[in-house]
Protein backbone atom coordinates (compact mmCIF):
# COMPACT_ATOMS: atom_id res chain seq x y z
CA UNK A 1 0.00 0.00 0.00
CA UNK A 2 2.84 2.20 0.87
CA UNK A 3 5.04 1.48 -2.75
CA UNK A 4 1.37 2.55 -4.07
CA UNK A 5 0.90 5.65 -2.18
CA UNK A 6 4.78 6.71 -3.44
CA UNK A 7 4.24 5.67 -6.93
CA UNK A 8 0.51 8.20 -7.06
CA UNK A 9 2.24 11.18 -5.32
CA UNK A 10 5.32 10.76 -8.12
CA UNK A 11 3.02 10.69 -10.86
CA UNK A 12 0.81 13.66 -9.36
CA UNK A 13 4.21 15.48 -8.99
CA UNK A 14 5.50 14.63 -12.61
CA UNK A 15 2.16 15.68 -13.84
CA UNK A 16 2.22 18.94 -12.22
CA UNK A 17 5.63 19.62 -13.82
CA UNK A 18 4.18 18.90 -17.16
CA UNK A 19 1.55 21.15 -16.21
CA UNK A 20 4.04 23.77 -15.87
CA UNK A 21 6.19 22.47 -18.85
CA UNK A 22 3.13 23.30 -20.86
CA UNK A 23 2.48 26.94 -18.97
CA UNK A 24 5.86 27.84 -20.07
CA UNK A 25 5.71 26.95 -23.35
CA UNK A 26 2.03 27.88 -24.36
CA UNK A 27 2.85 31.62 -22.92
CA UNK A 28 6.63 31.21 -24.70
CA UNK A 29 4.36 30.53 -28.06
CA UNK A 30 2.17 33.60 -28.05
CA UNK A 31 4.95 35.49 -27.47
CA UNK A 32 7.26 34.03 -30.47
CA UNK A 33 3.84 34.62 -32.43
CA UNK A 34 3.01 38.21 -31.27
CA UNK A 35 7.04 39.05 -32.39
CA UNK A 36 6.77 37.03 -35.37
CA UNK A 37 3.76 39.61 -36.47
CA UNK A 38 5.63 42.55 -35.84
CA UNK A 39 8.31 40.99 -37.77
CA UNK A 40 11.20 41.09 -34.90
CA UNK A 41 12.21 37.28 -34.94
CA UNK A 42 11.54 34.61 -37.83
CA UNK A 43 9.00 31.91 -36.80
CA UNK A 44 9.63 29.21 -34.75
CA UNK A 45 8.37 26.68 -32.36
CA UNK A 46 8.91 26.38 -28.92
CA UNK A 47 9.74 22.61 -29.27
CA UNK A 48 12.78 23.47 -30.82
CA UNK A 49 13.57 25.22 -27.56
CA UNK A 50 11.91 23.25 -24.74
CA UNK A 51 11.14 19.93 -24.18
CA UNK A 52 10.17 17.63 -22.07
CA UNK A 53 12.68 14.61 -22.29
CA UNK A 54 14.94 15.07 -19.18
CA UNK A 55 17.93 17.64 -20.31
CA UNK A 56 19.05 20.08 -17.70
CA UNK A 57 20.58 23.02 -17.92
CA UNK A 58 22.57 24.51 -14.81
CA UNK A 59 21.33 27.52 -14.27
CA UNK A 60 18.59 29.99 -15.83
CA UNK A 61 20.71 32.04 -17.23
CA UNK A 62 22.14 28.98 -19.34
CA UNK A 63 18.95 28.24 -20.58
CA UNK A 64 18.31 31.46 -21.55
CA UNK A 65 21.39 32.14 -23.66
CA UNK A 66 20.89 28.93 -25.27
CA UNK A 67 17.18 29.80 -26.44
CA UNK A 68 18.34 33.69 -27.18
CA UNK A 69 21.82 31.63 -29.59
CA UNK A 70 18.77 30.09 -31.42
CA UNK A 71 16.37 32.98 -31.91
CA UNK A 72 16.56 33.84 -35.84
CA UNK A 73 16.10 37.59 -37.01
CA UNK A 74 15.33 39.06 -40.38
CA UNK A 75 18.16 40.79 -41.84
CA UNK A 76 16.32 43.99 -41.67
CA UNK A 77 16.29 44.31 -37.78
CA UNK A 78 19.06 45.82 -36.17
CA UNK A 79 21.58 44.89 -33.19
CA UNK A 80 19.13 47.67 -31.17
CA UNK A 81 16.03 45.68 -31.74
CA UNK A 82 18.11 42.22 -31.53
CA UNK A 83 18.70 42.90 -28.50
CA UNK A 84 15.28 44.49 -26.89
CA UNK A 85 14.22 40.85 -28.28
CA UNK A 86 16.86 39.01 -26.14
CA UNK A 87 16.07 41.53 -23.13
CA UNK A 88 12.50 40.56 -23.15
CA UNK A 89 13.07 36.81 -23.30
CA UNK A 90 15.61 37.25 -20.39
CA UNK A 91 12.20 38.86 -18.26
CA UNK A 92 10.22 37.02 -19.82
CA UNK A 93 11.72 33.44 -18.00
CA UNK A 94 12.71 34.94 -14.98
CA UNK A 95 9.21 36.13 -14.53
CA UNK A 96 8.02 32.71 -15.19
CA UNK A 97 10.01 31.46 -12.78
CA UNK A 98 8.98 33.36 -10.36
CA UNK A 99 5.53 32.29 -11.09
CA UNK A 100 6.72 28.26 -11.06
CA UNK A 101 8.72 29.02 -7.67
CA UNK A 102 6.22 31.11 -6.28
CA UNK A 103 3.48 28.01 -6.62
CA UNK A 104 6.73 25.84 -5.04
CA UNK A 105 7.08 23.70 -8.31
CA UNK A 106 10.57 23.04 -8.74
CA UNK A 107 11.69 23.56 -12.29
CA UNK A 108 12.38 20.56 -13.80
CA UNK A 109 14.73 21.43 -16.61
CA UNK A 110 17.13 23.54 -13.91
CA UNK A 111 19.92 22.24 -12.19
CA UNK A 112 19.28 25.02 -9.85
CA UNK A 113 15.82 27.07 -9.43
CA UNK A 114 16.83 30.85 -9.62
CA UNK A 115 14.48 31.42 -6.76
CA UNK A 116 16.18 30.95 -3.49
CA UNK A 117 15.35 32.76 -0.66
CA UNK A 118 18.45 34.65 -0.51
CA UNK A 119 18.36 35.49 -4.17
CA UNK A 120 15.14 36.79 -4.42
CA UNK A 121 15.75 40.45 -4.35
CA UNK A 122 18.98 40.51 -6.55
CA UNK A 123 16.66 38.17 -8.92
CA UNK A 124 13.55 40.98 -9.08
CA UNK A 125 16.28 43.85 -9.33
CA UNK A 126 17.87 41.57 -12.49
CA UNK A 127 14.53 40.47 -14.31
CA UNK A 128 13.21 44.29 -13.57
CA UNK A 129 16.63 45.86 -15.44
CA UNK A 130 15.79 43.73 -18.63
CA UNK A 131 12.06 44.63 -18.91
CA UNK A 132 13.50 48.01 -18.70
CA UNK A 133 15.91 48.01 -21.60
CA UNK A 134 13.33 46.07 -23.38
CA UNK A 135 10.74 48.61 -23.10
CA UNK A 136 12.98 51.42 -23.56
CA UNK A 137 13.30 50.19 -27.18
CA UNK A 138 10.12 48.86 -27.78
CA UNK A 139 8.51 52.37 -27.05
CA UNK A 140 9.77 53.44 -30.83
CA UNK A 141 7.63 51.07 -32.18
CA UNK A 142 4.26 52.11 -33.43
CA UNK A 143 0.93 51.21 -31.20
CA UNK A 144 3.55 49.76 -29.15
CA UNK A 145 1.02 50.45 -26.20
CA UNK A 146 -1.35 47.63 -27.37
CA UNK A 147 0.81 45.04 -28.32
CA UNK A 148 2.45 45.38 -24.81
CA UNK A 149 -0.72 45.07 -22.74
CA UNK A 150 -1.41 41.66 -24.20
CA UNK A 151 2.25 40.61 -24.20
CA UNK A 152 1.80 41.36 -20.06
CA UNK A 153 -1.44 40.29 -19.56
CA UNK A 154 -0.14 36.70 -21.02
CA UNK A 155 2.47 35.97 -19.17
CA UNK A 156 2.05 38.11 -15.99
Amino acid sequence: MLNLFKLFKRYLKIRKQRAYFYFWKNRLNFTINKFTQMGLINKTLPEDQITFDGHKWETLDDFILKFNLNLSFPEFINNDQQEMIKNFYVFFFYQLAYKTNHKKIKIVFLKKQPYLKKDKTSVNHFKRLHYYKFLDQFKQIEDYNVILREILRKIL
